[in-house]
């Protein structure tokens, strides 16, 4: 049993939920779950307070007793909240720039200029029309989303907004990836797409998600 897992068995034997745990220490669930799941370690300072909240030894805390079966959440997958300021700055920016570029096109088609100029032009203004219609559905599919996305049990994953359920067994694929440069959305580290394949070949998509690369660890670990 790794520390991580110690800390889970300790915690359901004293009847604590993450987030009651979390209170008792002035930490947020989610880092109780980072813990958890050995993706962080607890400073010297609160492995204290743990020994204190569990009634437990130092060594029953690292080492453990016995083997512990856990079918309950591993793991919740949260949406990054940063990201909405980001849609609303992209789509009023670009907006702005194509309303921008729309009145030099009809300047340029005063010009009487050659007919290439106007046409590079108005694919310019197309392509940025299209981009923030992308970007707009983006954002409708963000606000549309709950804070938390997907839940992270060791045989399946659950969407939160549909509770639909995904057998591990029934998945041939799970992509993350990180938002790059060169979709337009590359702003902060480790926020991305979880991308859901199934034996059927069905593609879900999960935008936004915080942390990838810590649901990277957790779902390597589970189909070791």
């Amino acid at each position: 049993m790794t520390f991580g897992e110690n800390i889970r068995s300790l915690r359901i034997k004293n009847n604590l939920r993450q987030k009651e745990l979390a209170d008792k220490l002035y930490v947020t669930p989610q880092t109780i779950s980072k813990w958890e799941n050995d993706l962080s370690e607890p400073d010297f300072q609160m492995i204290q307070k743990l020994i204190d909240v569990f009634q437990v030894s130092h060594d029953t805390l690292f080492k453990g007793e016995n083997d512990f079966s856990y079918e309950g959440v591993l793991y919740t997958v949260f949406k990054d909240t940063r990201m909405r300021r980001v849609y609303h700055r992209f789509i009023f920016s670009i907006s702005i720039l194509i309303v921008a570029l729309m009145f030099t096109s009809a300047h340029l088609y005063t010009l009487k200029l050659p007919a290439i100029f106007l046409i590079i032009h108005i694919g310019v203004v197309v392509g940025l029309i299209m981009y923030v219609i992308v970007l707009f559905q983006w954002k409708q599919n963000y606000d549309n989303q709950t804070k938390e996305i997907l839940d992270i049990y060791p045989n399946k994953l659950v969407i939160k907004k549909t509770n639909k359920e995904i057998l591990f067994k029934d998945i041939d694929t799970i992509k993350l990836s990180k938002y790059q440069a060169n979709n337009g959305l590359r702003i902060f580290d480790y926020t991305g797409v979880m991308t859901i394949i199934d034996t059927h070949h069905k593609k879900t998509y999960l935008r936004d998600v915080l942390d990838i690369q810590d649901i990277q660890k957790i779902i390597e670990k589970i189909q070791q």
